[in-house]
């Protein structure tokens, strides 16, 4: 889920910088377009005529180079055609030189009305008594100078077209939808990742609680009392076990008492022996049978805070005395038949009779070979 965020946000990003860059784009070719539409369209106008005349000029010159190839193959009658085509070739040219000569004539006549056209707002004679001072007129000028130097180095001296306009202004809406679609998905993914972290933070403070107290319920079943810590910042789960030597070797008879019931039996009667005393240890000081039986316990009280559908114990009562073996079946017994929706697989070395029962079904390998 991390990554996809992270993936949408850098999207998200890249799309805001496309975005910012069309619309600063798009505001400062809208200034030219504005100031100088008229203008522009005039000079266009111009420029096509132009450009068709040139492109018929082109169009004969190409058909004259293509005649003159041919004649070039032939004798001496068809050189001289090629002489007169040859004429014509350059009187076309001189044609096309005088027509860019009056191309350039039209442009500064052109500039030099732009230079003098009346403004919109002006009279013609001009009010003198309206017209701005000398220095608020400079510095508009100045103003509008450093603007087309802008303008200009950010079109890099060419001409923006209308149909440049409106490609941009394409692209700008295309960008602008994209934009609203990935902010609509942001906006989806921000308020589940939120949702989830307030339960991810409410399932971290609750979780460790119901751990500890099934886990020193369990421990209390043989006089034990567990204490167990979870720290998330180092990300460890720390164990020690209080064990009573000559504590009674288990009262748990009763396979017909449910677990929270002969947890509160048992643990009442810890209590009473807790003048006894006790040596609080780390799972490395417990004997084998004492770290087999704990370790159970606090398997069994994970499995409490899981759901998964299957659940395995792989060897697990290896180093258990009889009596931790009895009370730890009977537990894993008690547990899956609480939990009927779930399977339940154990695997051990030693005999299984305790559990024979209609409920459990027994695999049993055949004897190693000798």
């Amino acid at each position: 889920m991390k990554k996809i965020i992270e993936e949408l946000k850098s999207l998200k990003s890249k799309d805001e910088e496309i975005l910012q860059a069309v619309l600063r784009k798009q505001e400062e070719n809208t200034a030219v377009y504005d100031k100088q539409g008229e203008k522009i369209q005039e000079i266009v106008n111009q420029g096509k005529d132009l450009a068709q005349k040139m492109v018929k000029v082109e169009n004969e010159l190409e058909k004259l180079r293509s005649e003159f190839d041919a004649f070039d193959k032939g004798t001496g009658k068809l050189h001289t055609k090629k002489r007169l085509h040859e004429a014509r070739i350059i009187k076309q040219n001189e044609l096309k030189k005088d027509l860019l000569a009056e191309k350039e004539i039209l442009l500064v006549n052109l500039a030099d009305a732009e230079k003098y056209e009346k403004p919109d707002n002006m009279n013609d004679p001009p009010d003198f008594d309206a017209l701005i001072e000398k220095d608020d007129c400079e510095k508009q000028i100045a103003k509008l100078k450093s603007d087309i130097s802008r303008l200009t180095r950010i079109n890099e001296g060419r001409t923006v077209t209308v149909e440049e306009l409106e490609a941009a202004k394409l692209e700008y809406e295309k960008a602008s939808e994209t934009e609203k679609q990935y902010s609509k998905k942001l906006k989806k993914v921000e308020k589940a990742f939120h949702k989830r972290e307030e339960l991810f933070t409410k399932v971290k403070g609750e979780l460790p609680i119901k751990l500890r107290q099934k886990f020193c319920d369990l421990m209390n079943m043989r006089n034990y009392v567990g204490h167990l810590n979870v720290d998330h910042e180092n990300k460890t789960i720390e164990i020690k076990v209080e064990t009573h030597r000559d504590a009674n070797k288990g009262n748990w008879e009763d396979s017909g008492e449910d677990e929270d019931a002969r947890g509160r039996r048992l643990s009442a009667a810890a209590v009473s022996n807790r003048k006894t005393q006790r040596i609080a240890q780390d799972l490395k000081g417990l004997s084998g049978g004492e770290r087999s039986y704990t370790t159970a316990c606090f398997v069994m009280a994970l499995w409490s805070c899981l759901e998964s559908p299957f659940r395995c114990l792989d060897e697990f009562d290896v180093f258990m005395d009889m009596v931790n073996r009895k009370i730890i079946m009977g537990l894993l017994s008690d547990l899956a038949r609480q939990h009927k929706h779930i399977q339940f697989f154990f695997f051990t070395p030693q005999g299984v009779s305790e559990l024979q029962a209609k409920d459990v079904e027994v695999f049993t390998m055949a004897p190693a070979r000798r």
